[in-house]
């Protein structure tokens, strides 16, 4: 099989499965890893086109679970959103040709400014923001209501950097130790964190009353699996916002599950 066919159906197919519905929001901590390495010899034209390539099939995948949307939605949404893959891939190219190895830093900052750039021009642009893919690991993601998904995905972006960046110097072991120690603090911050929330469980406790006297029984009846007793208040009123329209920009996922 051609080394770049390979790669492509590395990243494209565990990207499309990272997202909800399916349960394999593990796979994009790599999923830019043969992503990365499909881009790094190509010039404007093919990385243009690995770019949308992989879009469509992330795009396709995600919609899958949106099909309540209209036609034109539809269309709109799987012709659009490849573009933004499309746009990174092009955008690392001046990057890479200044500093071969040190763009990868940059990485994660541009893939987190895209997606936000997204969110402008798009409605239906959050079901694809990569921190979604994360909504099954609620132990790594207690931080997520006050620091947004775009966070989340950077933060999921930043592992994928650091996993290539091991692999890269894996020949220089002092450099490699010093990358696999920020990746275990990557993993650390965010569960040690959890823990402090966890402790704080009878305040929770307490708030949960307040979360089911705001959201209204229709909203409560219909997603009630992905409700529970450590939801906020604020998260709460954020989620019916959600639902009802009246804030499309805030990120769902982070509005549906909140862990006790």
């Amino acid at each position: 099989m051609p080394r770049n066919l390979l790669l492509y159906l590395m990243t494209a197919i565990p990207w499309a499965l990272a997202y909800p519905p399916f349960s394999y929001g593990f796979l994009a901590y790599w999923v830019f890893i043969p992503f990365l390495l499909l881009l790094e010899d190509k010039a404007f034209g093919p990385s243009l086109r690995w770019g949308y390539s992989v879009g469509l099939v992330a795009s396709l995948a995600v919609l899958s679970s949106n099909l309540w949307l209209s036609l034109p939605s539809m269309l709109a949404f799987v012709l659009m959103q490849p573009v933004y893959f499309a746009l990174f891939a092009v955008a690392v190219l001046p990057l890479r040709r200044l500093w071969p190895t040190g763009y990868l830093l940059f990485v994660p900052v541009l893939w987190a400014l895209l997606e936000y750039a997204r969110s402008f021009n798009d409605p239906v642009a959050p079901s694809l923001k990569l921190g979604y893919t994360q909504e099954y690991f609620l132990q790594l993601l207690q931080y997520a209501p006050g620091a947004s998904v775009y966070a989340v995905s950077f933060w999921v972006v930043s592992i994928n950097v650091l996993l290539l960046g091991m692999w890269r110097m894996r020949e220089r072991s002092l450099a490699c130790l010093g990358l696999a120690a920020i990746l275990l603090l990557f993993f650390a911050l965010p569960y040690l964190y959890s823990k402090f929330v966890e402790s704080h469980s009878k305040e929770r406790e307490e708030k949960a009353i307040e979360v089911h006297q705001t959201i209204p029984a229709r909203v409560l009846s219909a997603h009630k699996k992905h409700l529970c007793a450590g939801l906020t208040h604020a998260t709460a009123q954020s989620y019916h916002n959600e639902r009802t329209g009246r804030n499309k920009d805030i990120p769902l996922l982070f509005l549906r599950y909140q862990s006790v």
